[in-house]
């Protein structure tokens, strides 16, 4: 009977060591995919924070770009059509000045074309009303008029 106690002893520890070392795999198992699920949410994270930052960064060149774009229109147009005023009061005080005014009328009235064009191209709000194929050409005529 005594063998046979120890037979039973025997396998009853083998199985406890089985169920030992099988509750440990399964421990390490769960372990490791919870650490996978872990670093999956953290470089979802990471990838959400990166998309937020380039967003924000867009919107804040946009409204950067909105900004020069409106000071170009406003102000530095105010002052060209203040100056074209001006010529114009010149001329009709001296008649004979038209001569010597005309090529720096000529030149203001490029110049008021020219900021009216880069203010608008510097507007995001052009490339939503009118689309990217306009936006485009304009741009390209703006630039072939520059160069010249």
């Amino acid at each position: 009977m005594f063998a046979n106690d120890i037979k039973i002893a025997a396998i009853v520890t083998t199985l406890v060591i089985l169920l030992l070392i099988a509750f440990v795999i399964i421990i390490v198992f769960v372990a490791n995919k919870r650490q996978v699920q872990n670093e999956i949410k953290i470089t979802q994270l990471e990838l959400n924070y990166e998309k937020e930052l380039r967003k924000v960064e867009q919107e804040v060149q946009e409204q950067a770009l909105t900004n020069v774009s409106r000071e170009l229109h406003d102000n530095i147009g105010q002052l060209l059509t203040f100056m074209r005023i001006q010529i114009e009061q010149e001329k009709m005080i001296d008649p004979g000045i038209w001569k010597v005014l005309e090529p720096i009328n000529e030149t203001l009235d490029t110049s008021i074309q020219q900021v009216r064009a880069l203010s608008k191209s510097l507007n995001s709000e052009m490339l939503e009303h009118n689309g990217l194929l306009y936006t485009i050409q304009n741009e390209v005529a703006r630039l072939q008029q520059v160069n010249y």
